[in-house]
Protein backbone atom coordinates (compact mmCIF):
# COMPACT_ATOMS: atom_id res chain seq x y z
CA UNK A 1 0.00 0.00 0.00
CA UNK A 2 3.07 2.25 0.06
CA UNK A 3 4.87 4.37 -2.57
CA UNK A 4 8.01 3.24 -3.78
CA UNK A 5 9.42 6.26 -2.09
CA UNK A 6 7.74 5.40 1.58
CA UNK A 7 9.50 1.87 1.08
CA UNK A 8 12.53 2.90 0.65
CA UNK A 9 12.61 5.54 3.41
CA UNK A 10 11.53 3.10 5.78
CA UNK A 11 13.71 0.18 4.48
CA UNK A 12 16.83 3.27 5.42
CA UNK A 13 15.69 4.26 8.61
CA UNK A 14 15.30 0.41 9.44
CA UNK A 15 18.65 -0.68 7.98
CA UNK A 16 20.40 2.07 10.32
CA UNK A 17 17.98 1.80 13.66
CA UNK A 18 16.70 -1.69 13.06
CA UNK A 19 13.59 -2.46 15.73
CA UNK A 20 14.12 0.88 17.57
CA UNK A 21 13.42 2.93 14.66
CA UNK A 22 10.89 5.28 15.69
CA UNK A 23 8.03 5.63 13.32
CA UNK A 24 5.82 7.87 15.13
CA UNK A 25 6.52 10.30 17.56
CA UNK A 26 3.99 12.71 19.54
CA UNK A 27 6.63 15.32 20.38
CA UNK A 28 5.35 17.42 23.11
CA UNK A 29 2.83 14.58 24.75
CA UNK A 30 6.36 12.34 25.05
CA UNK A 31 5.29 9.36 23.17
CA UNK A 32 6.86 7.11 20.28
CA UNK A 33 5.64 4.06 18.65
CA UNK A 34 8.58 1.71 17.23
CA UNK A 35 9.34 -0.05 14.00
CA UNK A 36 8.62 -3.19 16.55
CA UNK A 37 5.25 -1.45 17.22
CA UNK A 38 4.55 -1.51 13.91
CA UNK A 39 5.16 -5.30 13.10
CA UNK A 40 3.31 -6.44 16.41
CA UNK A 41 0.13 -4.87 15.03
CA UNK A 42 0.79 -6.19 11.38
CA UNK A 43 1.45 -9.58 13.12
CA UNK A 44 -1.53 -9.37 15.56
CA UNK A 45 0.98 -9.76 18.54
CA UNK A 46 0.85 -8.42 21.84
CA UNK A 47 0.55 -4.19 21.94
CA UNK A 48 2.27 -2.38 24.16
CA UNK A 49 0.90 0.80 26.06
CA UNK A 50 2.89 3.37 24.00
CA UNK A 51 0.95 2.21 21.59
CA UNK A 52 -2.56 2.75 23.21
CA UNK A 53 -0.86 6.31 24.22
CA UNK A 54 -0.10 7.48 20.59
CA UNK A 55 -3.46 6.78 19.70
CA UNK A 56 -5.08 8.52 22.39
CA UNK A 57 -3.05 11.09 21.33
CA UNK A 58 -4.59 10.80 17.87
CA UNK A 59 -7.91 10.76 19.42
CA UNK A 60 -7.46 14.03 21.32
CA UNK A 61 -6.66 15.95 18.38
CA UNK A 62 -9.50 14.44 16.41
CA UNK A 63 -12.21 16.00 19.07
CA UNK A 64 -10.37 19.22 19.06
CA UNK A 65 -10.36 19.85 15.58
CA UNK A 66 -14.43 18.36 15.82
CA UNK A 67 -15.45 20.22 18.88
CA UNK A 68 -13.99 23.45 17.62
CA UNK A 69 -15.51 26.67 18.66
CA UNK A 70 -18.29 24.28 20.03
CA UNK A 71 -18.96 24.89 23.92
CA UNK A 72 -20.12 21.74 26.18
CA UNK A 73 -18.45 19.32 24.06
CA UNK A 74 -18.88 15.61 25.38
CA UNK A 75 -15.24 15.12 25.27
CA UNK A 76 -13.01 12.49 26.22
CA UNK A 77 -9.83 13.06 28.37
CA UNK A 78 -7.13 9.75 28.75
CA UNK A 79 -4.91 9.09 31.90
CA UNK A 80 -1.52 7.36 30.53
CA UNK A 81 -1.63 3.58 30.13
CA UNK A 82 0.82 3.24 33.42
CA UNK A 83 -1.99 4.37 35.60
CA UNK A 84 -2.41 1.14 36.73
CA UNK A 85 1.18 1.21 37.87
CA UNK A 86 0.70 4.64 39.50
CA UNK A 87 -2.10 3.73 41.50
CA UNK A 88 -0.20 0.64 43.14
CA UNK A 89 2.82 2.64 44.15
CA UNK A 90 3.16 2.50 47.62
CA UNK A 91 3.90 5.77 48.34
CA UNK A 92 0.19 7.56 49.15
CA UNK A 93 1.53 10.67 48.78
CA UNK A 94 3.17 10.07 44.96
CA UNK A 95 -0.06 8.49 44.21
CA UNK A 96 -2.38 10.80 45.09
CA UNK A 97 -0.70 13.31 43.60
CA UNK A 98 -0.44 11.65 39.82
CA UNK A 99 -3.98 11.24 40.27
CA UNK A 100 -5.18 14.98 41.64
CA UNK A 101 -2.64 16.47 38.62
CA UNK A 102 -4.70 14.19 36.06
CA UNK A 103 -7.83 15.06 37.92
CA UNK A 104 -7.42 18.55 37.76
CA UNK A 105 -6.62 18.65 34.02
CA UNK A 106 -10.37 16.66 33.33
CA UNK A 107 -12.36 19.69 34.42
CA UNK A 108 -13.11 20.04 31.04
CA UNK A 109 -14.07 16.71 30.12
CA UNK A 110 -17.00 14.65 30.67
CA UNK A 111 -15.71 10.88 29.97
CA UNK A 112 -12.20 9.90 31.46
CA UNK A 113 -10.18 6.87 30.30
CA UNK A 114 -8.26 4.05 32.14
CA UNK A 115 -6.27 1.51 30.32
CA UNK A 116 -5.50 -0.84 32.29
CA UNK A 117 -3.14 -4.25 31.66
CA UNK A 118 -2.54 -7.18 34.09
CA UNK A 119 -1.02 -10.28 32.81
CA UNK A 120 -0.80 -9.08 29.36
CA UNK A 121 -4.45 -8.65 29.01
CA UNK A 122 -5.91 -4.72 28.32
CA UNK A 123 -9.30 -3.94 29.83
CA UNK A 124 -10.67 -0.12 29.61
CA UNK A 125 -12.95 1.83 32.38
CA UNK A 126 -14.35 4.65 31.94
CA UNK A 127 -15.58 7.29 34.07
CA UNK A 128 -18.69 9.84 33.33
CA UNK A 129 -17.85 13.33 35.09
CA UNK A 130 -21.52 14.36 34.51
CA UNK A 131 -23.28 11.46 35.62
CA UNK A 132 -20.77 9.95 38.12
CA UNK A 133 -21.19 6.51 36.78
CA UNK A 134 -17.91 4.30 36.27
CA UNK A 135 -18.16 1.23 33.09
CA UNK A 136 -15.58 -1.33 33.10
CA UNK A 137 -15.33 -2.80 29.62
CA UNK A 138 -13.53 -6.42 29.27
CA UNK A 139 -12.54 -8.30 25.73
CA UNK A 140 -12.50 -11.24 27.44
CA UNK A 141 -15.27 -11.48 29.73
CA UNK A 142 -15.17 -15.07 32.00
CA UNK A 143 -17.92 -17.05 32.48
CA UNK A 144 -20.50 -15.97 35.44
CA UNK A 145 -19.10 -18.35 38.68
CA UNK A 146 -15.35 -17.42 37.61
CA UNK A 147 -13.61 -13.98 39.42
CA UNK A 148 -12.66 -11.40 36.95
CA UNK A 149 -9.53 -10.50 38.18
CA UNK A 150 -9.25 -7.89 35.70
CA UNK A 151 -12.63 -6.06 37.15
CA UNK A 152 -10.94 -6.49 40.86
CA UNK A 153 -7.84 -4.61 39.53
CA UNK A 154 -10.10 -1.73 38.05
CA UNK A 155 -12.30 -2.21 40.65
CA UNK A 156 -8.79 -1.31 43.05
CA UNK A 157 -7.93 1.97 40.61
CA UNK A 158 -11.59 3.38 40.73
CA UNK A 159 -11.36 3.38 44.48
CA UNK A 160 -8.86 4.87 44.70
CA UNK A 161 -9.69 7.57 42.24
CA UNK A 162 -13.15 7.78 44.05
CA UNK A 163 -10.88 8.59 47.36
CA UNK A 164 -8.56 11.43 46.10
CA UNK A 165 -11.76 13.07 45.07
CA UNK A 166 -13.74 13.22 47.92
CA UNK A 167 -10.48 14.25 49.79
CA UNK A 168 -10.73 17.34 47.43
CA UNK A 169 -14.31 18.53 47.51
CA UNK A 170 -14.13 21.92 48.60
CA UNK A 171 -10.98 22.40 48.48
CA UNK A 172 -9.09 24.57 45.96
CA UNK A 173 -8.98 21.57 43.59
CA UNK A 174 -11.51 19.88 41.62
CA UNK A 175 -15.17 20.83 41.20
CA UNK A 176 -16.43 17.46 41.52
CA UNK A 177 -19.79 15.79 42.47
CA UNK A 178 -19.25 13.21 45.05
CA UNK A 179 -20.17 10.00 43.58
CA UNK A 180 -19.45 6.68 44.04
CA UNK A 181 -21.51 4.18 42.49
CA UNK A 182 -20.12 0.91 41.78
CA UNK A 183 -18.23 -0.18 38.86
CA UNK A 184 -20.27 -1.22 35.79
CA UNK A 185 -19.14 -4.60 34.24
CA UNK A 186 -20.52 -3.79 30.84
CA UNK A 187 -21.83 -6.46 29.41
CA UNK A 188 -22.06 -5.72 25.48
CA UNK A 189 -18.37 -5.12 25.03
CA UNK A 190 -16.94 -6.21 22.29
CA UNK A 191 -15.13 -9.83 22.53
CA UNK A 192 -12.23 -11.27 21.29
CA UNK A 193 -11.60 -15.21 20.12
CA UNK A 194 -10.04 -16.94 23.29
CA UNK A 195 -6.27 -17.48 20.93
CA UNK A 196 -6.15 -13.86 20.12
CA UNK A 197 -4.30 -10.99 21.12
CA UNK A 198 -7.16 -7.80 20.19
CA UNK A 199 -7.41 -6.59 23.33
CA UNK A 200 -5.47 -3.83 23.35
CA UNK A 201 -7.42 -3.12 19.74
CA UNK A 202 -10.95 -3.19 21.48
CA UNK A 203 -9.61 -0.71 24.12
CA UNK A 204 -8.77 1.64 21.13
CA UNK A 205 -11.74 0.85 19.67
CA UNK A 206 -13.85 2.05 22.42
CA UNK A 207 -11.87 5.19 23.27
CA UNK A 208 -12.51 5.73 19.32
CA UNK A 209 -16.11 5.71 19.83
CA UNK A 210 -16.85 7.62 22.74
CA UNK A 211 -15.10 10.30 20.68
CA UNK A 212 -17.10 9.78 17.81
CA UNK A 213 -20.25 9.54 19.82
CA UNK A 214 -20.84 6.13 19.08
CA UNK A 215 -22.52 3.59 21.13
CA UNK A 216 -20.73 1.01 22.05
CA UNK A 217 -22.10 -2.40 21.06
CA UNK A 218 -20.79 -5.79 21.11
CA UNK A 219 -20.42 -6.14 17.65
CA UNK A 220 -18.69 -2.90 15.45
CA UNK A 221 -20.97 -1.79 12.57
CA UNK A 222 -22.02 -4.93 11.54
CA UNK A 223 -18.53 -6.78 11.53
CA UNK A 224 -16.82 -8.89 14.58
CA UNK A 225 -14.50 -7.00 16.94
CA UNK A 226 -11.44 -8.73 14.93
CA UNK A 227 -12.04 -7.24 12.01
CA UNK A 228 -13.01 -3.79 13.30
CA UNK A 229 -9.75 -4.28 15.25
CA UNK A 230 -7.40 -5.63 11.37
CA UNK A 231 -8.63 -2.12 9.82
CA UNK A 232 -8.00 -0.04 12.70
Amino acid sequence: MMTAAEKKKITNVYNRDGDSAVMWDGQSHGVAVYFTDVKSLVCQSKIRGNVIDAYAVLLNAEQERTNEGVDGADKSYFFSSICLDMMKNNNVRSRSRYVLDNLRATKLFRYVHFSLCKDSHWTLVVYDTEDGSWKYFNSMRPRTEIVDVHYMEALSLKNIVSKVQRQTIGNDSIDTQDYDPPLESVADCPQQRPESLDCAIIVCVVMCQYVRYVEVRRSLHGATAVCCGRSW
